[in-house]
């Protein structure tokens, strides 16, 4: 009776290695569309493999922008995002690719992701040209509005007293336009402020996680500031 119960306690022993999961690999590879790793600014690419809702990345490597690619391995089936990060010869992130990915028991995937420029938010700060604050102005909220040319245009309104705000959208490169209409308790114009900034203050900077702006405001001479304009 020994050795029917020693085969029986081996199928199950063989059933439960069937049942465990293969790992998968992960084949990964870039591109900086019409541009070489070195005319982008692109130095190192850095790929970071996140489970569903997690804040740290289950996988990371790092490869020279001018490599074929790289490649992942022993990883659990399940859902997964994968992000590569372009770091120039400063480390600085400049460049991302991002795509949610699907992988299934011992898969072998294959992917191919687009490097483009990395979207940084837009700060906007607004000092008053008095140097007194909101509540020495009498300025109650600010009307924030930001064109790039003629393809992109946001409004976006902050309470005061704060003298900044990230605006809650991203804003593409071009030409930056800001502005800002200051208004009293009663919702009245009552200070006004503009600039124009060149394209290059997206890529300025590309160390900083948001690209700020300023943009002095002046207390308008007529009621409602009525026929004035923003510097």
């Amino acid at each position: 009776m020994q050795r029917p119960l020693a085969l029986a306690a081996l199928a199950l022993a063989l059933a439960a290695c069937d049942d465990e999961p293969v790992p998968a690999t992960l084949d990964l590879s870039w591109q900086t569309g019409l541009l070489t790793c070195a005319e982008a600014g692109v130095s190192t690419v850095r790929a970071e493999l996140y489970g569903y809702g997690a804040a740290e990345p289950v996988r990371a490597s790092e490869r020279l922008c001018s490599d074929p690619g790289l490649v992942l391995t022993d990883i659990g089936p399940g859902d997964y995002t994968i992000q590569l990060k372009g770091l120039d010869d400063d480390g600085c992130w400049t460049h991302v690719a991002r795509r949610d990915i699907d992988l299934a028991d011992g898969a072998a995937l294959t992917v191919d992701l687009p490097l483009v420029r990395r979207n940084r938010p837009l700060y906007v700060r607004w000092p008053f040209e008095n140097e007194l604050d909101c509540q020495g102005n009498a300025i109650s909220q600010v009307h924030v509005r930001v064109d790039v040319e003629d393809r992109f245009s946001y409004e976006a309104d902050f309470v005061c007293p704060g003298l900044a705000g990230e605006l809650p959208t991203t804003v593409p490169a071009g030409e930056l336009r800001v502005q800002i209409t200051a208004l009293d308790a009663q919702q009245r114009p009552a200070a006004l402020g503009r600039i124009t900034a060149p394209e290059d203050i997206f890529t300025d900077n590309p160390c900083e996680d948001r690209i700020e702006v300023r943009v002095p405001l002046t207390l308008c001479v007529n009621p409602e500031c009525e026929g004035e304009r923003p510097r």
